[in-house]
């Protein structure tokens, strides 16, 4: 799931001042600005990967074990079995996420005590304080340069550029099923979560501050310097040096969790045509909040602790495929062909912009009775509503395989042909091509295969271990275009 960055632009306009003389501030609220975000369509699929799939690319529609493409293509039921599957759960474990949660977590102290924010505060009145040496000044900008540090990383490690927010996520999908004869019936729950921790528009002003390494040119330190005391002084509730919320990063999450149940069929039709068919009845949950800032410790606990919305509806999955010439196999798919209701939500993010200037009349700068500088700081309050929908889309897949030989495999594919799936960021990332080697081991009791593949514009590979056709253990390691970043993918799967 790919959370889209929202369109806000704050401004954040700091005056850069000149030196000289003392300065006095004083703080200014300015009426609070209504923002509307266009609504964000959200169309994720009843989605039941094959992770053994996805290590080739995520091809599914031509080629795969039976059981699980009885899920993406029923035709596969056209060929009569009896297989059991007891037990299977499957779970993706993106490094950039739990090293995310993990940052968060560690640094709690950041954003309950604002550690490094007074640090930096400590080292704006040691710079300003009348007097003060060429090394007390020196030692303060070294200081407010220590305090930016978490700064950086954070945006680094965790939040992403203002303009481009770094996507979090992880799912999780068990499940059971069983083939007799031409029928296929299946009961799954697939979870999908993703987060956001979007940098706050005071830090990112921060960051974008150049705090100079010495105080040889006074002129552009002391501009640097008051640039810091506007961004940060603005957001000090209180004399004792209290920051408000908005000085923080912003989180939110976005989940959702469908509960799936299936019943198919497969039979042969006329020019030797496999058909099939699979009545799915679903019910979809979903969530999202804004995470507050003394739960980020446990942000990754809070992304399925309230499904609060949900719907529940039936959808048909219809699917073909056929044998040709030169022992290839086309295979053809139309998933969620009957709509089901969609889930509306929205969500409200409270921004401050800031904002710092001349306290003038008539275009002249103030001075007080003692000579200082008069200035304004300025705070604006915004509030965002972005609003979502989460659809079932309709997908059609088309695919191509052939057996190369007993051991090896390879097979292109179109996905999402109408390019109704949010999960796709282009065209070219609905192209699939890849390969897979069988090879089996002790005395035929272990089957290792290698997988390798293309897909979402990014290369994929694969592990798997087949041990006596009971126990599937398959990993791979692909790009999850949800969250854009590479994920590891881990599934087992039982069977009688």
């Amino acid at each position: 799931m790919r959370i889209c960055a929202m369109a806000i632009v704050l401004v954040f306009s700091v005056t850069v001042l000149s030196a000289g003389g003392g300065y006095t501030f004083r703080n200014e609220t300015l009426d609070i600005m209504h923002l509307n975000s266009e609504t964000k369509g959200l169309n994720y699929p009843a989605y039941a990967p094959d992770i053994a799939a996805v290590g080739m690319g995520g091809l599914q529609t031509a080629a795969g074990d039976p059981y699980v493409n009885m899920l993406t293509n029923p035709a596969v039921l056209a060929n009569p079995g009896t297989r059991f599957q007891v037990f299977g759960l499957q779970a993706s474990f993106p490094p950039s996420t739990f090293e995310a949660a993990w940052y968060l977590g560690d640094h709690m102290d950041e954003f309950m005590e604002a550690v490094s924010l007074n640090d930096i505060m400590d080292g704006v009145d040691a710079f300003l304080t009348p007097g003060a040496t060429m090394q007390e000044r020196w030692n303060a900008l070294n200081q407010i340069q220590d305090g930016l540090i978490f700064v950086v990383d954070l945006m680094e490690d965790v939040t992403g550029p203002p303009d481009d927010p770094q996507m979090h996520g992880f799912n999780v999908l068990p499940g059971f099923g069983m083939q007799y004869g031409h029928w296929g019936f299946s009961l799954y729950g697939y979870g999908q979560a993703a987060f956001v921790v979007r940098q706050s528009p005071t830090l990112d002003a921060l960051a974008a501050v150049d705090i100079p390494d010495n105080p040889d040119n006074p002129l552009k330190a002391t501009a640097s310097v008051l640039q810091v005391l506007g961004i940060l002084g603005a957001g000090i509730l209180q004399d004792n040096r209290t920051f408000g919320e908005e000085v923080f990063p912003v989180a939110f999450y976005l989940s959702y969790m469908d509960i799936v149940g299936t019943a198919g069929y497969g039979r042969t039709v006329p020019w030797n045509v496999h058909a099939g068919a699979n009545l799915k009845i679903i019910n979809r949950r979903f969530s999202m909040n804004r995470i507050p800032v003394t739960d980020y410790d446990e942000i990754m606990n809070n992304a399925f602790s309230d499904l609060s919305k949900s719907v529940t509806g039936f959808t048909l999955d219809l699917g073909a495929a056929r044998k040709l010439p030169y022992d290839i196999d086309l295979g053809l798919s139309l998933q969620n062909v009957i709509p089901i209701q969609t889930l509306s939500d929205e969500i409200d993010m409270d921004f401050v912009q800031h904002a710092m200037a001349y306290d003038r009349v008539d275009g002249k700068k103030q001075v007080d009775a003692d000579g200082d500088t008069l200035m304004v700081r300025y705070k604006r309050p915004v509030l965002l509503n972005i609003p979502y929908e989460l659809k079932l889309p309709f997908v059609m897949n088309l695919g191509l395989h052939r057996a190369m030989n007993a051991h090896w495999s390879a097979g292109l594919e179109w996905q999402d042909i109408f390019e109704n799936d949010s999960r796709y960021q282009s065209t070219a990332g609905r192209f699939r091509a890849g390969t897979e080697y069988r090879q089996p081991l002790w005395k035929n009791r272990l089957t290792l295969t290698g997988r390798v593949g293309f897909g979402d514009e990014h290369v994929s590979c694969g592990l798997g271990l087949n041990i006596k056709d009971k126990v599937y253990l398959d990993n791979a390691y692909a790009w999850a275009p949800w969250i854009d970043a590479y994920a590891i993918y881990t599934q087992i799967r039982v069977e009688l």
